[in-house]
């Protein structure tokens, strides 16, 4: 058998079955185009110049002795290298699978998030309001609320959420309600409503609270007997009443038997109906006491008046 033959058969063996298109092909074209023949001896130098040097092969494919055993360790590597890549297409597929099933994930809990936002509950000190992600506001005691992401910008105290459940701050502390518990007493110049007479403040009518004038000072004593640390209440213009300022004064009781200003409020006819919170550091009497001009007929209300532990 002539060289020729053999380097026929040679190209035939199964074990270069993996690099027919590259080596094969492209030698059997190579060499039908510039020679008649392509003899044993010269095997090497084609598998450097169109395997090595092209970097489909590594050059330690040159190291054995014999072409047919460079040959052998040609087809070894792209064999190796046709398995890494079917190795590479199954991981493919198997992280588009797990792309896929996150993809499924992430749309049931998102379709689970909007579910639980679309009927929140609410919690503020302790108490639940109703509450809707549409209507995302709630009005306690007069102020109006946001909920979480709003809240957490502008309240001291932070939001947590707990499997629907939105709360700020603590639970609520024990309250006493001055009017209904009959603790407003020694009232000047200022009306107690207890349920039998009502006044208007925006939108609502309230039948218990106290009235105060702006053409006449005014002054309510409330009974705390040492065991509350602040008053909390609304404060606003009664309407159809007027357009004079007052003002508004909470003080309590020292040790030494002196009333000393906790907070004062300046109150007019534009002011908003808003909800305030004023130390009283357990003394055992508050006091409240309105001035005015002595003219204009302005009335104001407070009302949802409590004592807080």
């Amino acid at each position: 058998m002539n060289s020729q033959e053999k380097i026929k058969k040679l190209l035939k063996h199964p074990l270069l079955t993996s690099i027919v298109g590259a080596l094969t092909g492209a030698v059997l074209t190579y060499n039908a185009t510039t020679h008649d023949a392509v003899t044993y001896n010269n095997i090497e130098a084609y598998i450097e110049q169109l395997m090595v040097i092209p970097g489909l092969v590594d050059e330690d494919v040159l190291l054995p002795e014999t072409p047919f055993e460079q040959l052998e360790a040609v087809a070894n590597q792209m064999s190796e290298t046709n398995q890494e890549y079917n190795e590479l297409l199954e991981e493919k597929e198997s992280l588009t699978m797990e792309v896929e099933q996150l993809k499924t994930e992430i749309e049931q809990l998102k379709e689970q998030k909007i579910a639980e936002l679309s009927s929140p509950k609410l919690k503020i000190k302790g108490e639940d309001i109703d509450t809707t992600f549409t209507d995302y506001m709630a009005t306690v005691d007069g102020r109006t609320y946001y909920l979480e992401g709003f809240l957490n910008m502008i309240l001291p105290d932070e939001i947590s959420n707990d499997g629907g459940l939105v709360q700020y701050g603590k639970d609520m502390p024990e309250k006493v309600n001055v009017i209904s518990e009959g603790l407003a007493y020694d009232e000047s110049g200022m009306v107690v409503h207890k349920g039998e007479t009502s006044f208007s403040m925006g939108t609502e009518n309230y039948s218990f609270g106290i009235t105060t004038k702006s053409y006449s000072d005014g002054k309510v004593n409330i009974e705390c007997d040492g065991k509350y640390s602040e008053l909390t209440f609304v404060l606003g213009h009664i309407n159809a009443s007027g357009s004079t300022d007052y003002t508004l004064t909470v003080s309590y009781l020292d040790a030494s038997g002196t009333f000393v200003k906790s907070r004062s409020i300046e109150a007019d006819e534009k002011m908003p109906i808003l909800t305030y919170n004023v130390p009283i550091y357990n003394t055992k009497t508050v006091q409240i006491t309105s001035e005015g001009d002595g003219g204009g007929g302005a009335m104001y209300g407070l009302v949802d008046i409590y004592l807080i532990k």
